[in-house]
């Protein structure tokens, strides 16, 4: 139920506050001595610090930002761990070796001018939308940078935890052991187990809450027993004061005094590296808030929003923030409404009073609770297709392991080379194996014509002839992109067929969807090969295509092809290399004049008699070329037998202004066969594609003929069936070719 009085909801913004400073301190302590860990463990008070502050300046941008929400601003794992390693990896030591640099303030300079360049950047992606391109992120390679961050979180904290040194890494541990302080191995494993166990048992109280309780309570517990000297340190006594801008005359100093020049590129590539991931971060944040917290959050709004409350952070020494989802619910939950819930937030921070706390907390029981955030940050992706791959139930087991092996290169590289050229070669490793799955083929489909014929109905000796020579008549259907990284292999399929058996080669671009000059240049180069040794190459689906027309245009394949080469479609085509192929047999040219009744399918097996009754219930009807034969719906009983010319079949396209040729009828066949037989509404318009004539018997005709000459009814009926069997067969065959 909603708070409906003022007192109401001020108390809820109040609790809702105090829920999210609760929730959120301890991760901002812990992170921020993460972030600052590489500089010596005399940073780490200046780290708590950072972590505090960055945590103001975030809620200070949320509360103002104009939106009624609950989102709260504060450290975010993955983000501080490349802080953290872009620290180590390209600030700490140039600056001591090639920079000189030695004063404390300064080295801080150095980390918060990258965080502040960073957010410059990060608000720069926002305010151009670069958000969208979100979604072209390769999911291994964010993947793999988890999986980095997560481990080294981890690696980083076991030193703590085990109770030794903290600068100690775990190449070092063999040569420690007896080093290794039990207690407070117990006391680390006891806050992870309160953690992990008490929200089962007590859901209303937070993970972090119950190890940060259980931990620090055990702590005392162990310490009244005497063993003070056995559980390592507390974060102990901050020097609190309120964030200073002075910072910001630090970054002047760096970017004008030569004697820091040295550093700037470092800086300016960690600032790129950290703006791309924290970008991201920041988007998928977004995303996993519109779904947990039920808000709308807009992605381009988001990246500029927590790229100002980085650079205001880093100007007052404070690290990168992003959305918290715990301490966002948290306030939520507890009775926040919008930024008066934020404002408190951020003023019970600066006011100090939760510093006693933070400073009695025992450093084991941070690394405890740190441990755990790094195996959430663990991509739960990337174990799910393990295990799949490991158990054997990957369908796609080898595209599996390929993304696998990306999130191992990029996590590998992360860890023991440099985070920016990690993240580089994730991207170009995914670009090489994207490249590298599309261009094993742009051939949907290569079928011969023997079996496949077009929508032009021909009398039996050409369809005979067809069934003998289509195989000269060969169609490529094309799909995909046509470009350098595929056109090869229709470049070798073209060779190929110079010495093929087919004389005429259609090359169906329908379904290509892009096309570049070196794909378009390959269909030029195969065209011009061809044409040496006598054979023809033509284009269908090329018609307005948009770019790619223009593609076939401007790279002069339309002009080689002339427009006698060019088709609308793939059945254009066909019709038209057939036809070129009949013209090469003797006795299957049209015939001069009427065709022969003797000849006509629905005529055999009848003798001179039969035909010349036959002749006596036709009548013979002429039209002109594009004249309507009948249209569709119209009534009709008639058959037409063509004597001349063609005619085409066409239906309408409901819900458009166009009509489509299903077939059409040639010199010797035959239509409107099932009005004959059934007497129901026409089901397409046919028109006359040149001028026409037809034989055509009417049902009061046939009727007549049954009743006078029923042998001879019996015959036609007989030649109907095996004309329509016949259709159903070569359409039979057709699908059988296409889809096989």
């Amino acid at each position: 139920m909603q708070p409906t009085t003022f007192i109401e909801r001020l108390r809820g913004n109040l609790m809702g506050g105090i829920t999210a400073a609760v929730l959120s301190v301890p991760t901002c302590v812990g992170f921020g001595i993460l972030a600052l860990a590489p500089l010596g463990a005399e940073f780490i008070q200046h780290g708590v610090l950072a972590g505090l502050y960055a945590a103001v300046c975030g809620g200070l941008v949320s509360a103002v930002g104009g939106r009624q929400n609950t989102v709260i601003y504060s450290p975010r794992g993955i983000v501080t761990f490349l802080i953290s390693a872009l620290v180590a990896q390209n600030l700490t030591g140039m600056a001591h070796t090639q920079a000189g640099i030695r004063d404390p303030d300064m080295l801080m300079a150095l980390v918060f001018l990258m965080v502040f360049l960073a957010g410059a950047l990060q608000t720069l992606y926002g305010i151009m939308k670069f958000g969208v391109f979100a979604k072209y992120l390769p999911a291994p390679v964010l993947a793999g940078f988890q999986v980095a961050g997560s481990l080294l979180i981890f690696v980083a904290q076991v030193p703590v935890v085990l109770g030794l040194p903290a600068h100690m890494g775990l190449a070092d541990l063999p040569m420690h052991l007896n080093a290794i302080q039990p207690w407070t191995l117990a006391l680390g494993a006891l806050t992870g187990v309160a953690m992990l166990l008490i929200p089962r048992f007590a859901p209303a109280l937070p993970s972090n809450i119950a190890g940060l309780i259980v931990g620090t309570a055990g702590f005392y517990v162990l310490l009244g027993f005497g063993l003070g000297d056995a559980l390592g340190p507390l974060i102990g006594a901050i020097n609190w004061s309120w964030p200073s801008p002075h910072f910001f005359m630090r970054f002047a100093d760096i970017l004008t005094f030569p004697e820091y020049q040295p550093m700037i590129i470092p800086v300016l590539t960690g600032a790129a590296s950290l703006s791309v991931i924290s970008s991201l971060d920041t988007l998928l944040g977004a995303r996993n808030a519109e779904r947990r917290l039920g808000l709308r959050l807009e992605g381009n709004r988001e990246l500029y929003s927590q790229g100002l409350a980085g650079m205001l952070a880093a100007g007052f020494g404070g690290i990168s923030t992003g959305i918290n989802m715990n301490a966002s619910h948290g306030n939520q939950s507890s009775g926040g409404t919008g930024p008066v819930s934020i404002l408190c937030y951020v003023a019970l921070i600066l006011s100090g009073l939760l510093l006693p706390v933070i400073s009695i907390i025992p450093r084991v029981v941070i690394a405890s609770m740190m441990i755990a955030a790094a195996v959430q940050l663990f991509d739960r992706w990337t174990l799910d297709m393990l295990h799949k791959v490991v158990r054997g139930r990957a369908d796609n087991r080898a595209g599996v392991a390929a993304d696998l092996a990306i999130v191992a290169i990029v996590a590998i590289l992360a860890i023991v080379a440099n985070i920016g050229l990690a993240v580089l070669m994730g991207f170009v490793v995914t670009i090489a194996m994207f490249l590298l799955r599309i261009s094993k083929s742009v051939i949907r489909r290569e079928y011969t014509c023997d079996a496949v014929h077009s929508r032009k109905m021909r009398d039996p000796a050409q369809m005979a002839a067809l069934a003998s020579h289509g195989r000269q008549i060969t169609v490529i259907e094309l799909e995909g992109p046509v470009f350098f990284g595929t056109s090869d292999t229709l470049g070798a399929r073209l060779e190929a067929l110079r010495t093929s058996g087919a004389t005429h080669i259609i090359l169906d671009i329908k379904r290509v969807n892009e096309m570049d000059s070196s794909g378009a240049r390959v269909i030029l180069q195969g065209y011009d090969r061809l044409v040496q040794v006598g054979k023809q190459l033509v284009l269908s689906g090329a018609a307005d295509r948009g770019d790619i027309t223009g593609m076939l245009r401007d790279t002069g394949v339309y002009t080689a092809l002339g427009t006698g080469h060019l088709f609308a479609d793939a059945d254009a085509a066909l019709e038209w290399a057939e036809d070129r192929v009949l013209a090469t047999q003797p006795g299957t040219g049209a015939s001069a004049g009427d065709y022969p009744m003797h000849r006509f399918d629905a005529c055999a097996g009848m003798t001179d008699a039969e035909l010349g009754v036959m002749q006596t219930v036709l009548t013979r009807h002429t039209w002109k070329q594009g004249e309507v034969v009948f249209h569709e719906g119209d009534a009709g009983d008639e058959l037409f037998m063509i004597a001349q010319g063609a005619a085409s079949v066409r239906i309408h396209i409901p819900g458009e202004n166009r009509t489509m040729r299903l077939v059409t009828f040639s010199q010797g066949t035959l239509f409107g066969e099932l009005a004959l037989l059934d007497r129901e509404a026409r089901s397409a318009t046919i028109a006359a594609d040149t001028d026409l004539v037809c034989y055509v018997m009417s049902y009061d005709n046939f009727r007549r003929l049954s009743a006078e000459h029923p042998s001879i009814a019996i015959k036609l009926m007989t030649n109907l069936g095996r004309e329509l069997s016949s259709r159903l067969r070569r359409a039979n065959r057709t699908i059988y070719q296409l889809e096989g």
